[in-house]
């Protein structure tokens, strides 16, 4: 678990790239400890799960896959207009910035009614070999928070649980 202290600190939009060095110091240290890559799932939600989508960019050779829910960091879609540099700058080059990879392992679930980022805004994900992208409309929850909830635990749970063990037999 790791509690991020980044903060953009005048450079809008850094704070993510503050936290994916901070999953990196995490991540390094489990492998010093002998944990191998193999093992190493990054795991999170909203500017969470964009932060581990940069880290997978940067060293996702140091861990296996990341399970992201709800990945957004750029506000609300419907402040757009009071702060349009949020979504209309620094997004799409932090998103160049993540489809650099080309490919990644990542399981991402996004929500029909997520007041950040719909299915359709984390499509170009899709592009990236190895990511699978969810559109998860199976619960009354279909927003933001909707990974909080007990039907999505109850009914994501069995495709979660197959794709790390997928992962985990998985040739590096």
């Amino acid at each position: 678990y790791l509690c991020s202290t980044a903060t953009d600190e005048g450079v809008a939009g850094s704070y993510t790239y503050k936290r994916a060095r901070e999953i990196e110091q995490v991540v390094d240290v489990y492998r010093a400890k002998g944990v191998p890559a193999s093992h190493i799932f990054l795991v999170g939600w909203s500017a969470g799960a964009w932060s581990s989508l940069i880290a997978a960019r940067r060293f996702g050779h140091k861990f296996n896959a990341v399970i992201g829910f709800a990945p957004a960091f750029a506000g609300p879609r419907h402040e757009t207009a009071l702060y349009p540099w949020w979504r209309n700058e620094i997004r799409p080059r932090q998103v160049r910035d993540i489809l650099q990879a080309r490919r990644m392992r990542a399981l991402v679930f996004a929500y029909p009614d997520d007041a950040f980022n719909r299915p359709r805004e984390l499509a170009f994900l899709t592009s990236l070999s190895g990511v699978r992208l969810i559109a998860f409309d199976r619960c009354p929850e279909r927003h933001h928070g909707t990974v909080y909830s007990a039907c999505f635990a109850r009914v994501a749970a069995p495709t979660i649980v197959t794709y790390i063990r997928a992962r985990l037999a998985a040739k590096p």
